[in-house]
């Protein structure tokens, strides 16, 4: 009695419907029933599924059942028992499923993971970070089947990589914290942290000046040298376009060199004269920058350097694009001078800001220039009466009277006549003035700002 109902609930148990899209694995007990036959059946019993997959037992022999689903192996093994009872009399039932697995190894790894029912992300198995630092130095690696998935920056991953983060993880996956290839350098000298790095495998030199927290200075213009034994080679400080920089190697010494800081004088012309300390490699344009630049009567043209006794002369005009002026360096001891502009012309009469102007050589001054430099005409004056006073060589001037509205407004050259140096320009107002009385005026003011010259 006690036997018949025992194999009446197997026959029940094997006979209801089992999970259709459950996988099977290796670890899975399945349990084996012939319907209407004895529970002592030798071919009744139950079968653990093989590490190769496999589950082996009498009347079916080998049946490859891991990654199939309840129903396919079910049909397998009636195909395999045909000979001996009815395909419908044979039923296979999943008795015990083991656990899904996923695998986390390394650093403060947790081991094997017990996989939820519900679909779990690479990112929710990592564990957090301990230390940031190591973090940085740390990649996840994904591997599923043998075949490596991904791997990528453990704190990029935890951050917020989407595409790794977000791979759903599978049974027997491998998620593997590892190092991520290193080297160990030093990096000295003009530098903000100096001292030894481990960095990723690949940085060039810029890059590992920039994990030592960069120059000194931000202008600073240093060069890097690298020592790797006997070996030295020397980089310019910041990296240009074409520049070819290897990759570092484990044990390099890499060393900002500073320029030195020499003193100068700045005089002449300048906003602020003084002395400067100054790196060595700054040009003397650069110096006059310094100084808050040249005056607007500061001659670029004709800039004096006072060194180890002797005189020497720049353009720094860039008018003839002369590039070896330009980049001329200073050196200790130096007195750099800006002369005043020699050149100047004057503008009188009914303007905002009349006096004396200064003008830049190789530069081509005209009336409309002259104006605009006086600030524009004043409340009561007049473009039609504008008169230009020319010195001549036998002491006298000449005095031509045009309207510069002529040009403003119609474009007519003449109306426009170049500036010389030492011309005057005198606006008057809409009634107009005689020539003698202009000629006597602007005279009058030549020589008044000529005694006021320092």
């Amino acid at each position: 009695m006690i036997t018949s109902i025992l194999a009446f609930a197997l026959a029940q148990a094997a006979s209801q419907p089992q999970p259709l899209t459950v996988r099977l694995k290796s670890g899975d007990v399945l349990s084996v029933y012939v319907a209407g036959d004895s529970p002592t059946n030798p071919y009744n019993g139950d079968y653990t599924v093989m590490s190769d997959g496999s589950v082996y037992g009498i009347g079916f022999g080998r049946i490859q059942v891991e990654g199939r689903t309840w129903d396919e192996a079910q049909t397998i093994l009636r195909s395999k028992m045909k000979r001996l009872f009815r395909p419908e009399t044979v039923f296979l039932a999943i008795k015990k499923e083991r656990p899904n697995y996923a695998y986390v190894v390394g650093s403060n790894s947790p081991g094997p993971v017990l996989l939820p029912p519900n679909p779990v992300t690479v990112r929710q198995l990592l564990p957090p970070l301990t230390d940031k630092q190591d973090g940085q130095r740390l990649d996840v690696e994904v591997v599923r089947g043998g075949k490596m998935l991904a791997r990528i920056d453990y704190v990029r991953l935890l951050q917020g990589d989407m595409q790794v983060g977000n791979i759903v993880v599978q049974p027997n996956d491998l998620i593997s914290i590892v190092p991520e290839p290193s080297i160990r350098i030093w990096v000295l000298g003009a530098v903000k942290s100096p001292g030894q790095l481990a960095l990723p495998l690949g940085t060039n030199v810029y890059e590992a000046v920039a994990s030592a927290g960069g120059y000194l200075r931000l202008d600073m213009d240093s060069s890097l040298t690298i020592r790797h034994g006997p070996d030295v080679k020397t980089y310019p400080a910041h990296l240009s376009p074409s520049d070819q920089v290897p990759d570092l190697v484990d044990g390099d010494i890499v060393t900002a060199v500073a320029p030195e800081t020499v003193r100068v004088t700045i005089a002449g012309e300048v906003q602020k004269p003084g002395d400067y300390p100054l790196l060595s490699n700054t040009t003397i344009l650069g110096a006059l920058a310094s100084a808050s630049g040249t005056l607007p009567s500061g001659n670029m043209s004709d800039v004096l350097v006072y060194r180890d006794g002797q005189l020497l002369q720049f353009d720094l005009s860039g008018h003839l694009d002369e590039a070896s002026a330009l980049k001329q360096t200073i050196r200790g001891g130096d007195t750099i001078l800006v002369r005043e502009k020699k050149r100047m012309f004057f503008v009188f009469g009914e303007v905002r800001a009349p006096g004396r102007f200064p003008m830049d050589d190789h530069k081509i001054y005209h009336a409309s220039d002259a104006l605009a430099m006086a600030g524009g005409l004043d409340s009561v004056g007049t473009l039609r009466y504008v008169y230009l006073l020319h010195p001549v060589p036998n002491g006298k001037a000449t005095v031509t009277q045009f309207n510069l509205d002529e040009y403003l407004k119609d474009g007519i050259a003449a109306s426009n006549p170049e500036v010389q140096p030492g011309d005057s320009l005198l606006f008057g107002q809409p009634r107009g003035i005689s020539l003698i009385a202009i000629s006597q005026v602007l005279s009058s003011y030549v020589i008044l700002n000529s005694l006021a010259r320092p």
